[in-house]
């Protein structure tokens, strides 16, 4: 249960002289509990005692509870795409040792370096290895403290939208492709990081860096 508040300054309003409360339930949508809102402020007659407090109280809480609906809203995205990234990372491994390999071991750098690139992709509408000022997959990752010296590095990129599951549609495809099944199939590879964002199109941009030592 959740509580919303409508403010009424220095007048006494039932119980409390500054503030009235009631409650909602968080599974509720947003259009539900506006409306219960509102019948509380006419069952309370608020509207009668002030018309003016009674709209402020209205436009204050709308203006709170949308920005936690759009809080909880994003936290619940975010959740779901770093599922996503551990269903891809788990779609990768199993067909390495399918295929006689190692798993892959998940690794920091790898992992920041792709999250940052799957963003800036899906935030400024592109999809490349390079992004629009010309940089590629060292530079991202460079800035992490990764250095090249005797190492090894890869990426995969993918994109889709509207599959029930995005993370297999992107590994098949990867393995289908023989450059992207290179990577993946790179015996010396042995760190990487899978990043994944979506853009307010509703697609969904993947990204895989890989390292591993000469």
């Amino acid at each position: 249960m959740g509580y919303y508040v409508a403010i009424v300054n220095g007048k006494f309003i039932g119980k409390d002289r500054h503030c009235i409360t009631t409650q909602y339930n968080k599974k509720e949508s947003l259009m539900v509990i506006m409306h219960k809102f509102t019948s509380f402020i006419h069952l309370n007659k608020i509207h009668k005692f002030s018309p003016l407090i009674a709209t402020v109280s209205f436009v204050i809480f709308f203006l709170m509870l949308t920005s936690v609906y759009l809080d909880e809203a994003s936290a619940d995205n975010d959740n779901k795409l770093r599922l996503m990234e551990k269903r891809v990372f788990e779609l990768i491994n199993k067909a390495r040792v399918e295929n006689g390999l190692s798993p892959l071991k998940f690794e920091e750098m790898a992992y920041k370096a792709a999250l940052d690139h799957s963003r800036d992709m899906a935030n400024r509408k592109y999809f490349s290895h390079t992004n629009p000022e010309g940089k590629g997959v060292l530079a991202r990752i460079e800035k992490y403290g990764f250095s090249l010296v005797n190492r090894r590095i890869g990426e995969n990129i993918s994109k889709n939208m509207g599959y029930s599951d995005p993370a297999s549609i992107a590994v098949s495809g990867w393995l289908k492709s023989p450059g992207h099944r290179k990577n993946i199939m790179t015996p010396k590879f042995k760190c990487a990081g899978v990043g994944i964002a979506r853009g307010t199109d509703g697609a969904i941009y993947f990204t895989q860096v890989f390292w591993g030592d000469y």
